[in-house]
């Protein structure tokens, strides 16, 4: 357990549960992968000689993140609410790693070889479970979220730049996502159903969900109210019929948190979920 004074921050959540970093004495240790619960706050941090630890996602009895087990070295961190159960998810031949998604299965995220080369990656759990997700057509790509059987991120293609991507369970799944006329995208959250990021278009980068196909791309950007130039979408839930995207807004000076919600369209007809008027509520950060 961790005893303040401290300062800290909230990456992930699913349920009761909490997920992110706590960083003790107000600045005079390092950050500390952390989870809160219901009853209590556990401190995930793997080890004294670890040089810092960071939880992003969580998941049934799944924490994932990453820690920085020496100078210039981090690996995909995988805990099972101790700090105990830390599994270090760094494949071999791998110089780093980062775990930012999980399931409750399974985990994803990214590696990094030598060069700096980034693959898209996998894990069902330990570091002999890796799978390289990287489709034969990209340069770079990463998982920045998941549902069961479901992954996105984004694929990079030299010289145009980042794509949507969804997968599932494989390289050869990978599906482009990247919207009709759209400069770039990038994919940060799915619930299954519909996934959610932002994409350039007409040299706006507007948060939008998806559902599935590079054409169902809904702009959420559209609902707005005047004076944002840019916005996020960052995570994704269903509820009752009721679609819930989570995200933020810059004006240029500030960031504001966003949630849009509306119903859930059914296969081909994105106009009704227009139609019945999308909302945008406003939280200032």
């Amino acid at each position: 357990m961790i005893a303040p004074p401290f300062i800290g921050r909230v990456f992930g959540a699913a349920g009761d549960q909490r997920v992110g970093i706590l960083n003790p004495n107000s600045g005079q240790s390092p950050w500390r992968a952390t989870l809160w619960t219901p009853t209590g706050v556990v401190d995930l941090h793997p080890a004294a000689a670890a040089l810092g630890s960071f939880a992003y996602a969580v998941a049934g009895l799944q924490q994932v993140g990453d820690a920085a087990l020496a100078p210039s070295v981090t690996h995909a961190a995988l805990w099972h609410q101790s700090a105990a159960s830390f599994v270090d998810l760094n494949p071999i031949g791998v110089e780093d790693s980062f775990a930012r998604a999980t399931d409750g299965v399974r985990q994803g995220g990214w590696t990094q070889a030598s060069g700096g080369v980034v693959r898209a990656a996998l894990w069902s759990g330990s570091a002999a479970s890796h799978i390289s997700l990287h489709p034969s057509v990209g340069t770079t790509s990463a998982i920045h979220g998941m549902a069961p059987g479901e992954q996105v991120g984004y694929v990079n293609y030299s010289g145009i730049g980042n794509h949507a991507a969804l997968w599932r369970g494989s390289a050869a799944s990978y599906v482009d996502l990247n919207p009709p006329g759209a400069a770039i995208s990038v994919l940060n959250g799915t619930c299954g159903v519909a996934q959610v990021g932002y994409a350039n278009l007409g040299g706006v980068n507007g948060a939008g969900v998806w559902f599935g196909t590079a054409e169902s791309f809904l702009s959420l950007h559209q609902f707005l109210p005047a004076g944002y130039f840019s916005s996020v979408a960052t995570s994704v839930a269903v509820e009752n019929g009721t679609l819930y995207v989570g995200g933020y807004a810059s004006t240029g000076f500030q960031q504001e948190a966003f949630l849009w919600t509306g119903p859930i369209p059914a296969p081909g007809t994105l106009g009704v979920l227009l139609g019945a008027g999308l909302l945008a509520c406003r939280r200032r950060r």
